[in-house]
């Protein structure tokens, strides 16, 4: 479901929300063969980041089933500077997505963790189906992270049917295994996981899988392996940053800056702004209804915090009838993904839907058949109400949700396949940070992934969005707690 925020959120637009051999068989048909590892001495940059130790790992496409079929998956260790004496420990990161591909981002994750880099190993894994993980392709539209909701359902629906069975071996389950196996094949004992964003997701389902495998886990811009199907407190948390900026800010009221988003969201739903949008290379008229200030909310300024003051005064602005400075707004949070031909394997929509459309938990039975599902939804929308999403309706809410709640209604399944937690989380230390300014995984979320594990540490990072983990303060946490497993102090309100 990041401008490395905004380079994030393309990599994995469906963060958009906002782009890694414990089942392993050692049976000679499902061995897991590792190919001779390169250096990035001896390979291109674009197949090994200088100096990392890159191989593949044969693994089975679809675990616990007597399906035969294997994939490959991809690694990139970046050792440690001082290899005089042995690792202090090893990362594995992932910056969310899902789909996106991880290798790739290895210089900035070496940039990020300079500070650690000098005793701890650095692990890289291209998720299955991504990058150099046998990229998956459903023949996708380029520019389908634009469409609005039932164009990008129907988008969603023929990738599934053009990945066939395939489209189950997609799961956080299955790449929190796959990268399990890669640190059995490399004989590392246990790893410090840093998830940022749908990595947190994934990073925890790990841990709940292969617990004792886990040294420490530092989780940012987080959300739990549980969550409410409707997102209700992404939904609250927009007011909550609203109410914030405008305090630390001292640009706008909060309750008038509230007031005018419902105000806007109101008038959109029977007047909405049409403008023309550039995607894939081809102008066409789109519209900013109450489902796209959702996103503006949530997916834009939630992860870029220098959007909030443009976003306030275009919401006023638009309501005094001068749209020019939402529709830029607009044009700019699609951007990123108006082609994602320019992002080539690093990025794949088959993987992200097959990830979201099995893991997330839905608000209708997966069993029920299309309009039996679209009834359940309406009849869930009414019950509920609307008080839980404000500033936005509940229709609203839901329109402009990307990757949440009514996105897969049209996904192929009989079964309920929402991840289930075993509930063995390890009792290791974590670490949770969440930026006050976050409507994409906000506080609310922070705490319940927090609350998760029994020996962890919540940290609301003042002034911060999504992923609040590369300011000074949030970079120094990070360090002292890789390092020593617990805080001396947190980032305080300037």
């Amino acid at each position: 479901m990041t401008r490395q925020r905004s380079t994030r959120w393309a990599a994995g637009a469906t963060a958009v929300a906002l782009a890694l051999a414990a089942q392993i068989s050692l049976a000679p048909s499902a061995q897991a063969r590792t190919a001779p590892p390169q250096t990035g001495s001896e390979a291109t940059a674009e197949q090994c980041p200088t100096g990392a130790v890159c191989g593949t790992l044969t693994v089975p496409l679809l675990r616990g089933t007597t399906d035969r079929r294997t994939t490959h998956v991809a690694y990139a260790l970046i050792p440690r500077k001082d290899t005089s004496r042995p690792a202090a420990g090893t990362i594995a990161v992932n910056p969310g997505g899902p789909g996106g591909a991880v290798i790739p981002l290895a210089q900035a994750y070496s940039a990020q963790l300079e500070a650690l880099r000098r005793d701890h190993d650095v692990l890289l894994m291209d998720p299955r189906g991504t990058g150099r993980s046998d990229w998956q392709s459903c023949d996708a539209p380029p520019d389908v992270f634009t469409y609005p909701k039932p164009r990008l359902q129907q988008a969603m629906e023929r990738c599934a049917q053009k990945l066939g069975d395939r489209r189950d071996a997609y799961t956080s389950a299955n790449i929190a295994d796959d990268l399990d196996a890669v640190r059995a094949g490399l004989g590392i004992r246990r790893l410090v996981l840093f998830g940022q964003s749908y990595g947190t997701y994934l990073m925890s389902v790990y841990a709940d899988r292969h617990p004792t495998r886990v040294d420490k886990i530092v989780l940012s811009g987080a959300y739990p392996l549980t969550t409410d199907p409707w997102m209700r407190p992404n939904a609250r948390s927009v007011a909550t940053a609203l109410t914030a900026f405008c305090r630390g800010s001292r640009t706008c009221a909060p309750d008038e800056a509230v007031s005018d988003t419902a105000a806007l969201a109101a008038r959109l739903r029977h007047h909405p702004i049409r403008y023309t949008l550039t995607a894939a290379g081809h102008p066409r008229t789109q519209v900013i209804d109450e489902g796209e200030l959702v996103k503006l909310h949530t997916l834009y300024a939630g992860g870029s915090p220098e959007v909030w003051p443009r976003l306030t005064t275009a919401v006023r602005q638009a309501l005094r009838g001068h749209p020019d400075a939402i529709v830029r707004l607009a044009r700019e949070f699609y951007a990123p993904v108006s082609d994602l031909r320019t992002a080539g394997t690093q990025h794949s929509a088959a993987m992200a839907f097959s990830v979201i459309c099995h893991d997330y938990a839905v608000p209708y039975h997966r069993g029920a058949s299309l309009p039996r599902r679209q009834d359940q939804l309406l009849q869930g929308q009414r019950r509920i109400g609307d008080r839980p999403f404000a500033p936005f309706s509940a229709a609203g809410w839901t329109e402009g949700s990307m990757d949440t709640v009514d996105a897969c209604i049209r996904w192929p399944g009989r079964t309920d396949t929402t991840y289930r937690p075993t509930g063995h989380m390890p009792d290791v230390p974590v670490l949770v940070l969440a930026g006050d300014l976050d409507t994409n995984t906000g506080a609310v979320h922070g705490r319940q992934a927090a609350a998760q594990f029994r020996r962890s540490t919540f940290v609301l990072v003042p002034g911060a969005g999504h992923t609040p983990d590369q300011g000074p303060c949030a970079t120094s946490l990070l360090n002292d707690f890789v390092r020593t497993g617990h805080l001396t102090r947190t980032c305080a309100a300037p």
